[in-house]
């Protein structure tokens, strides 16, 4: 009985990389049988990591927030991304939040230091959906170069984490209003 058109797709940190994912008709048209689509896609501090060389998306509306001081994200590569997936038809409501760091949600009510941060980590995937690594043109073809491309783009500089109330009520806020615009569940 659930009306597989009024369903959105909310991720969080690497989910929210995914919500966004999603959105592009590429990866729905490869993972989908049917014509199957999210309602609305919604990121909530989601990595940078990947773009697509073919931008059309299915033309559901996407959310994307992210902190101004989360270090795990590259500010100039996000709004590359907000670009191509509006360019590829969707509405886009980019918000970066002043002073908040990665995880608001998060019950680390003081500032948590995490040392791993993939802000470096930049892929592109081809209209094949094979994922490259931008930094060498090489594919990604398994687990080895899967694992060698990780290693040579995590910095230890780390992120940080820390629960903002503020910028949750306004994310909450977005949120419902983005399932309540398209309908979705």
């Amino acid at each position: 009985e659930v009306d597989g058109n009024r369903v959105g797709h909310i991720g969080f940190s690497y989910g929210g990389m995914i919500a966004i994912l999603t959105a592009y008709e590429q990866l729905r048209t490869h993972f989908v049988d049917g014509q199957e689509r999210f309602a609305t896609h919604v990121s909530y501090y989601g990595p940078t990591v990947p773009r697509l060389e073919d931008y059309r998306t299915t033309g559901a509306p996407v959310a994307i927030l992210n902190g101004r001081d989360d270090a795990n994200i590259d500010l100039k590569r996000l709004d590359l991304i907000a670009q191509d997936v509006q360019q590829g038809g969707s509405p886009v409501d980019n918000r970066v939040f002043d002073g908040i760091y990665h995880q608001w949600d998060s019950d680390d009510v003081e500032r948590r230091f995490d040392r791993f941060n993939i802000a470096d980590l930049k892929t592109t995937i081809d209209l094949q959906n094979t994922i490259i690594n931008e930094k060498t043109g090489r594919a990604v073809t398994g687990f080895a170069s899967r694992t060698m491309m990780i290693a040579r783009s995590v910095s230890l500089s780390g992120f940080c984490l820390q629960r903002d109330e503020e910028t949750l009520a306004i994310t909450d806020a977005l949120l419902l209003d983005a399932m309540a615009k398209t309908g979705a569940h």
